[in-house]
């Protein structure tokens, strides 16, 4: 029994904890989407933030995008990014599928991407400076990968 005990009590302190919860991760995910429009949406392109998730010290947020008129993504560039990365000092961008949806009522181009970011500190931090380290490493990073990549055209 005190064997079971200590196993117990050991995998406990070496278990991996999570950069956030997932109902902190699901709230992030969120913010992100809420804030968009005030912030790194001010451009051509608005992003939808749609999920997040955490294993360690690696989060992945889940992005759509939509350019606010029907020619802001060239379709052929576009279809250039599929399946690519742009990797960042912290983060990795992945380019996913893109499709022709109906978008407020015009025809666009949706974009899928996600946005890795590795390598999260796993010292005491607050949520308020985890929520902004991520913030932070999502537009400085990952939005402006996504961004640098469609643009090149």
């Amino acid at each position: 029994m005190k064997h079971l005990l200590l196993i117990i009590v050991t995998s406990l302190t070496f278990a991996k904890a999570d950069f956030l919860s997932p109902d902190k991760a699901t709230k992030v995910a969120r913010y992100l989407d809420n804030i968009c429009m005030d912030t790194y949406c001010g451009g051509d392109i608005n992003f939808y933030s749609d999920a997040m998730t955490c294993d360690g010290n690696v989060c992945e947020v889940s992005y759509r995008a939509y350019g606010f008129s029907k020619d802001t993504f060239d379709e052929q560039t576009m279809l250039t990014l599929v399946g690519t990365e742009s990797k960042r000092p912290n983060t990795v961008t992945k380019f996913g599928t893109i499709s022709k949806v109906i978008h407020d009522g015009e025809k666009k181009l949706e974009a899928n991407f996600k946005c890795v970011l590795n390598n999260l500190p796993t010292t005491d931090m607050s949520e308020y400076e985890k929520e902004d380290l991520v913030y932070e490493l999502v537009v400085t990073e990952c939005i402006d990968a996504f961004e640098t990549a469609v643009y090149a055209w």
